[in-house]
């Protein structure tokens, strides 16, 4: 994986999605920083992000179970906020258990699974957690669920490692959007089917 071929994923997706300007519009929410945490605009801001970024619908009704779980489990993702994943991914007993709150209290919420968990996390924390769907996690190998995506989270840890990405990405100057978000997009573009 070579830091040109993220960007040539980039440029493909930007050219079939059309919806990366909304995208920044969600990203710009100001509830990523746990402001204005209430029924309305997790409705307006997480729940819609997640049904135009899902490939399932979530409910809107699950706004207020939403709200209470988010409330509930702030302090684990406020852990993250700072951290980026190329560094600071160690996946210690702390984290470990971060990850498991956050995926258990809001997994327990009718429609709330393990691709939402992780979009959310990515908008919450977007140099530590990367989204998937269901196609890039099976591609990957990885279950859906709170240890499959921290198996996720260490194969893309290993392979910005690997391959030099942060570095690259710095050099680059690229500006369009995040590491992670650029590696997603490539998961997206060439990730999602078997070869």
């Amino acid at each position: 994986m070579r830091f040109e071929e993220l960007v040539e994923a980039h440029e493909e997706y930007m050219e079939t999605s059309g919806n990366d300007y909304k995208f920044e519009l969600f990203r710009s929410s100001d509830i990523w920083d746990f402001q204005n945490l209430d029924d309305y605009h997790v409705e307006e801001h997480i729940l819609k992000f997640l049904n135009l970024w899902g490939i399932y619908r979530v409910p809107y009704k699950i706004a207020p179970l939403l709200t209470k779980a988010l409330e509930k489990i702030q302090e684990d993702i406020i852990y993250f906020k700072e951290k980026k994943l190329w560094v600071d991914l160690t996946l210690d007993k702390d984290q470990q258990e971060n990850i498991l709150r956050i995926f258990v209290e809001i997994g327990s919420i009718n429609k709330m699974a393990g691709v939402g968990i992780a979009k959310m996390l990515h908008m919450f924390c977007p140099d530590f957690f990367i989204m998937w769907d269901n196609a890039i996690a099976e591609n990957y190998g990885c279950s859906i669920n709170a240890q499959g995506y921290m198996n996720f989270l260490r194969y893309t840890q290993e392979l910005i490692e690997e391959y030099d990405l942060h570095g690259k990405y710095v050099q680059s100057g690229f500006k369009e959007c995040s590491l992670l978000k650029l590696i997603d997009e490539y998961n997206m573009m060439r990730r999602r089917t078997r070869s």
